[in-house]
């Protein structure tokens, strides 16, 4: 066999070698493109593809004149404002189509000074009371606000008020307020066993129709003891209401403590020695669908769905309900949620004093830096797509002290803008250096 002439040798080598760099470019190239999911497993889409996911971000609103409550101040270390400043602590907070704005006096934690009822915030930074049926005692003694934690308007303009009562004086009820004509619209009262006596019902959640009412009963209303946690469902029409899902693991504490820059939570326990309460379900309310019921333990880790349907049928028992209970994504320890479009979840983050949220996919994203909140405690949306937050400092009331008050006042009310970003566009934006950029796309999280 002839032999190779000399002068092709180093042509062949070279081509060889070329080759060979071109196979691995290939097969690098081949992994690049594609990335595994959350948790491992198969790869599911293209980097290109991955990037097209939407982020949920936060704004500051501007101009403030678009909006009914001007800007006080804006906080240092992120994108929201404070537009209400009061010297008694917030608890619940609710806004109505018209942009009237309402907040729920927390009187059960040993505050000095402590008021309870209902106040609504004024343009001009006051607060009146309300309703001012109440104001005036013209209500009867059987309707007097005693304990009000949360309150909801429907799409009807009815404010309802939820009041965990104080036995055996007074009982649990839900009061209804028509906003129009400025009346008593019912009172639906939540006898036992529909409560309990260690009751504490600290969030209501009204369905899209207006035609049932859901609460969370947290239990412990001494912070100790039994919780006795439970959904309870009212039906609105006929006043009829039962317990959903009592004692059920998902309204139940899983080990998430309350630990505020730094310093656990500590409440007095039944012989006054100082211990880390155990606290179940805080927030709730319906998705974006009126489909499913969101809620989640305020020392858990989780955010868990319901169908409402499931809630509203008086037939099926605690247990039938609980099999179609799922987890929906993480969470840290939180007292308020809000449901922002199909893709996010609202959450409070009170151990980092700031917010967070909840993707489709169940992961969770910080989106404040600094401590810039101070317990925020519920969320209220308006007809523009800003959310208002109540600050309540729960964790410096005096409950928490031994008696002594360490609050700072004032409290304040913030609020922001929360929108929903594309990944691509947010890369591209940045790519430009430039507010807005040529790709980006931005949508209201409705």
């Amino acid at each position: 066999m002839a032999s190779c002439p000399n002068y092709l040798v180093p042509t062949r080598t070279w081509l060889r070698s070329f080759l060979g760099l071109m196979v691995l470019v290939a097969q690098l190239n081949c992994q690049c493109c594609w990335a595994k999911p959350k948790g491992g497993g198969t790869p599911t889409g293209t980097a290109n593809q991955l990037e097209e996911k939407n982020i949920l971000t936060l704004d500051r609103i501007t101009p403030s004149g678009e909006y009914r409550f001007p800007i006080q101040r804006p906080l240092p270390n992120s994108p929201c404002d404070i537009v209400a400043s009061l010297e008694l602590r917030p608890f619940g907070i609710a806004i109505s189509k018209d942009e009237r704005l309402f907040v729920s006096l927390a009187n059960h934690l040993r505050d000095r000074n402590e008021d309870s009822g209902v106040r609504e915030i004024l343009p001009d930074g006051s607060f009146r009371p309300f309703p001012s049926r109440w104001a005036s005692d013209s209500h009867l003694p059987s309707e007097k606000l005693a304990k009000v934690l949360s309150l909801a308007v429907d799409n009807r303009g009815i404010l309802w008020i939820l009041d965990s009562g104080h036995l055996p004086e007074l009982q649990p009820k839900l009061v209804g307020w028509n906003l129009q004509t400025d009346a008593l619209h019912r009172i639906l009262y939540l006898p036992a066993p529909v409560t309990k006596p260690n009751s504490l019902l600290v969030s209501v959640a009204i369905d899209e129709k207006g035609d049932f009412a859901f609460i969370a009963d947290q239990g412990r209303h001494d912070f100790i003891g039994k919780a006795e946690a439970a959904i309870i469902s009212v039906d609105i029409k006929t006043g009829e209401s039962w317990r959903a899902l009592e004692d059920h693991y998902s309204l139940n504490a899983d080990g998430g403590d309350f630990v505020v820059r730094g310093e656990p939570l500590l409440a007095p326990d039944a012989k006054g020695s100082m211990v880390r309460p155990s606290l179940g379900i805080a927030g709730l309310m319906a998705d974006s669908e009126g489909t499913n019921l969101l809620f989640g333990a305020a020392n858990g880790r989780s955010v868990f769905q319901v169908p409402l349907e499931a809630l509203r049928d008086r037939e099926l028992s605690s247990a039938q309900i609980g099999e179609r209970v799922t987890r929906k994504g993480d969470k840290p320890p939180s007292q308020g949620l809000l449901a922002l479009g199909s893709d996010f979840v609202l959450v409070s983050d009170v151990n980092n004093s700031g917010l967070g949220a909840v993707d489709k996919d169940g992961g969770y994203h910080p989106l404040t830096k600094g401590e810039d909140f101070s317990w925020p405690t519920s969320f209220a949306r308006g007809q523009k797509g800003e959310v208002y937050i109540s600050n309540s400092q729960l964790h410096r009331a005096a409950l928490f002290h031994r008696g002594e008050d360490l609050s700072q006042r004032p409290f304040t009310i913030a609020r922001c803008y929360p929108r929903v970003v594309s990944a691509e566009g947010d890369v591209k934006k940045k790519k430009a250096a430039t507010s807005s950029g040529p790709g980006q796309r931005v949508k209201q999280a409705r």
